[in-house]
């Protein structure tokens, strides 16, 4: 804290804001994020909306910009192994979801591109189409 070049990122700002708060709001505004939540969220709401015609799922939540899959499975739960199925079966298309048990979570960052975001959908759904539960 002797560093007299880091005071500034330390002391608040007019508008009782440090420095680096300041950009993240400038950016925040910049960027229009409150725009892509809202289109993410969107698109998150319709993609949910589709999945329910799936035999193999046996629930869809959305809350926000997270879509929570509860794929059917002979022993549902956090520790069934269908997540090490998924997590290979998206990491090969290079898709980064989080599977926990019978459940795979799709959390897109807000700086996701309208085509690969397609990807995501379209791979998820080839996955459930291909899918066979017991």
């Amino acid at each position: 804290m002797n560093n007299p070049d880091k005071v500034p990122y330390l002391l608040n700002h007019s508008r009782n804001e440090s420095y680096p708060e300041k950009y993240f709001w400038d950016i925040f505004e910049k960027e229009n994020v409150m725009f892509k939540v809202e289109k993410l969220t969107d698109a998150q709401r319709l993609f949910s909306e589709e999945l329910r015609q799936f035999k193999c799922v046996n629930d869809v939540r959305q809350l926000g910009t997270i879509v929570a899959i509860d794929v059917k499975s002979e022993n549902p739960g956090y520790l069934n192994s269908l997540k090490d199925k998924m997590y290979n079966y998206f990491m090969e298309k290079g898709i980064l979801l989080r599977p926990l048990g019978n459940t795979l979570y799709i959390m897109p960052p807000y700086c996701i591109k309208e085509d690969e975001l397609d990807y995501v959908y379209n791979s998820i759904k080839e996955f459930l189409k291909t899918y066979q539960y017991v």
